[in-house]
């Protein structure tokens, strides 16, 4: 009996056996970062505004409970439902329309139009737009798999494409979305097998459209200064990065602890949005700050792994499906990072699973969700043909 129990508790206690259904790893992974954004959110929220705070962790945890419930939801939907092309245009051209709707009947909020306000609700359509590129992408790249690294035009088409998102996202004063959109194309592009020479052909007009648009509002060029020198311009542009370097110096090695955070009394703006991270690295230190990252690592390694069977398996919309989301995932923490450490200029990115904000979060369990769903159909498909070699 007691060596039954002990193999019983042996097989449980395996991170993802080989007869699991899903990846144990991911899953442990994503729980954590969650339960992280519950607790910093909590905690970053409690001095903004005395009337308000309340309301926020109550928002945050009905947030997660619905990012949750998203997850376990999308892991059931069958990747070919998502593979079909009628499918992918319906969500890629719904999306677009939605993101034009934003920017003629929108929330307007420190001067960017991204919020639908739906009763208590604000609905970030930037966020879904996101997937939708990924998704469309992915679709695109599997189809045209041959083409892409022969034909100088291949790319023509999905540029046209996305150009129109990026469109949409200046009208709404998003420069994050713009950004991640921006890379992750030219990320898929080239594991699609884009030539250098196509890549490096569209990279002029890469560097004119960017020119172009941090010229077009002077605020930008106001963040591209604050963030080259944001000591300097502590009183304008630099204050947001210059507060962010304070608490995260405060923090230290081990940190002040937690609720003891000083950036949080009015002084960072945005504290449990796009600076949560300072707020986490002021109150748990550089430790703290190790732990997320290595759980991001953890689990972008998964996904990528994930893709890297999908095209073991020559399933290639799972595998650029995949590659995509572990792109979006990776490139928009390690952004948040960088805006938060002074490596890179402020643009308007939350922390995946942690920051606070429904539209965010959600879109980016659903994400999750289709992973998962990825690495189920992957297993059965490796059990069916272990069966058929057997």
């Amino acid at each position: 009996m007691w060596e039954n129990i002990k193999q019983k508790w042996a097989v449980w206690t395996e991170i993802t056996p080989p007869n699991a259904l899903y990846d144990r790893t991911l899953l442990w992974g994503y729980f954590l970062l969650l339960t992280v954004g519950i607790i910093a959110v909590t905690s970053a929220s409690v001095d903004i505004t005395k009337a308000s705070e309340l309301g926020l962790i109550s928002k945050q945890a009905i947030f997660a409970f619905i990012s949750i419930s998203v997850v376990m939801l999308s892991s059931q939907i069958p990747i070919w439902i998502m593979e079909n092309k009628k499918t992918v245009f319906l969500v890629l051209f719904g999306t677009l329309i939605l993101l034009f709707l934003t920017v003629m009947i929108g929330k307007k909020v420190n001067g960017a139009i991204r919020w639908i306000q739906l009763g208590p609700i604000n609905f970030q359509a930037s966020e879904f737009a996101k997937l939708a590129i990924i998704s469309y992408l992915a679709s695109y790249c599997s189809r045209q798999y041959e083409r892409i690294h022969l034909s100088p035009i291949s790319a023509l088409v999905p540029t046209v494409v996305i150009v129109a998102f990026l469109v949409a996202f200046n009208f709404q004063s998003d420069t994050g979305s713009i950004v991640i959109s921006c890379a992750l194309t030219m990320a898929m592009f080239l594991l699609a097998g884009m030539r250098k020479i196509q890549f490096v052909a569209l990279s002029p007009v890469a560097i004119i459209g960017g020119i172009a648009y941090l010229s077009g509002a002077d605020y930008r060029l106001g963040r591209l200064v604050g963030f080259l020198d944001p000591f300097g311009t502590y009183e304008q542009q630099g204050l947001q990065q210059s507060e962010s370097l304070f608490a995260l110096s405060s923090g230290g090695i081990n940190g002040v602890g937690l609720g003891n955070s000083i950036g949080k009394l009015g002084n960072l703006p945005e504290q449990h949005t796009d600076f949560i991270m300072a707020i986490i690295g002021e109150e748990f230190g550089f430790l703290g700050l190790l732990v997320i990252v290595f759980l991001v690592l953890l689990i972008s390694f998964r996904i990528f792994k994930i893709a890297y069977e999908s095209f073991q398996l020559t399933e290639r919309y799972k595998g650029y499906l995949a590659v995509g989301i572990g792109l979006w995932f990776f490139g928009q923490s390690f952004g948040n990072l960088g805006v938060v450490s002074s490596a890179l200029p402020a643009k308007g990115l939350t922390f995946p699973f942690v920051s606070y904000g429904g539209s965010s979060l959600i879109a980016i369990s659903i994400a999750l969700g289709f992973v998962l769903r990825i690495d189920y159909e992957n297993r059965l498909a490796r059990i069916g043909s272990a069966k058929r070699k057997a």
